[in-house]
């Protein structure tokens, strides 16, 4: 239902226009979002329902691959479409394209895990919404073990890209790149260095304890702003730019495959989508703090300082990893 939704909501976005019915088209747009992010979490239930946890990395890698190819061909296919066509007819195609999707969810059967599940009716559906949908996932985390270490870890992991990611782009500029460069090398090379990290992410992490793939790709990750701090000193280089674009993408495609995998272990196996929901809901609070520092910090410094205060930013979290090492390999759920 929710893919339906979205793809008459799609269709809305291009039938009306935002010039004459401005409060219609931001209804849709808000509708727009609403039922993506249903969307999101229905597939992340569905594949957490259909993997087993020792699964889990190999399922992380395929959704970030399968989300990036979906960036790339969402945003730039409709931009090409539009160049070609009106933005009303490449909306209504790009929404013409969720049909795939619409038929595949439909061709599909229920993930192993939901077979084994009671049906329930409508009304006990709703009445037990409140206390087996929402607060009993939030209470069952919250009783883990060592809570409050476990969410200092989340929100201290990847501090150092919280800070910089919004403020790329303009350093890009500043030190003399072309948005024609930029487009070219960011978007093809890094979406390519991306991918490629998830791929490996996905095979070599597998080989590690989640706790030590999470320090060994952090730390090389981290290291991507030292290739930041020498771009802003040396000035416009084009080796320089695409090869730390090319290793930037590359180790963020390593972590993000680990650090969501490991989201998807630290909740529980019959709530998992709602727990990774508020989490993630919690890091995307923590990413908006973190870019109001990050504004305030780039209109002061010179880059090359604010690239090295990224790099120091990634430690709190590197250390707080290690200090949970034990656990999260002795009890890999909590």
């Amino acid at each position: 239902m929710s893919l339906i939704f979205t793809f008459l909501s799609m269709i809305g976005l291009g039938v009306v226009d935002p010039l004459h019915s401005p409060i219609a088209f931001a209804t849709l747009v808000t509708l727009s979002c609403l039922f993506t992010g249903c969307v999101y979490m229905a597939g992340l239930a569905y594949e957490l329902d259909s993997l087993d946890q020792t699964e889990y990395l190999a399922g992380s890698a395929s959704v970030n691959a399968g989300y990036r190819i979906g960036l790339l061909v969402g945003g730039a296919g409709t931009l090409y479409l539009a160049s070609y066509f009106s933005w009303e007819e490449a909306y209504i195609m790009a929404a013409a394209f969720m049909l795939l999707g619409i038929l595949a969810v439909y061709l599909q059967q229920e993930p192993y895990k939901n077979l084994q599940r009671e049906d329930i009716t409508i009304y006990q559906s709703f009445t037990s919404l409140l206390y087996q949908g929402l607060s009993y996932p939030v209470y069952d985390f919250l009783k883990k073990n060592n809570i409050l270490s476990l969410l200092a870890f989340v929100l201290l992991y990847r501090l150092g890209d919280d800070l910089t990611h919004s403020f790329l782009y303009p350093f890009y500029l500043q030190i003399g790149f072309t948005k024609t460069e930029i487009a070219s090398i960011v978007k093809i090379l890094g979406m390519g260095g991306t991918l490629f990290g998830v791929l490996l992410g996905g095979t070599f992490g597998r080989k590690l304890p989640i706790d030590r793939a999470l320090l060994y790709f952090g730390a090389l990750h981290a290291l991507s702003y030292i290739l930041y701090m020498r771009l802003s000193i040396v000035g416009y280089d084009l080796n320089l730019f695409c090869v730390t674009i090319a290793y930037e993408h590359i180790t963020s495609g390593l972590v993000i495959t680990t650090f969501i995998a490991y989201l998807w272990k630290i909740s529980s196996p019959k709530h998992a989508a709602m727990q990774y929901a508020l989490l993630w809901s919690l890091l995307s609070c923590k990413q908006v703090v973190i870019n109001a520092v990050g504004g305030v910090l780039a209109d002061t410094l010179e880059w090359h300082i604010f690239f090295f205060i990224a790099i120091l930013l990634f430690i709190p979290g590197l250390a707080m990893l290690q200090l949970r090492a034990a656990r999260l390999r002795d009890c890999p759920s909590t």
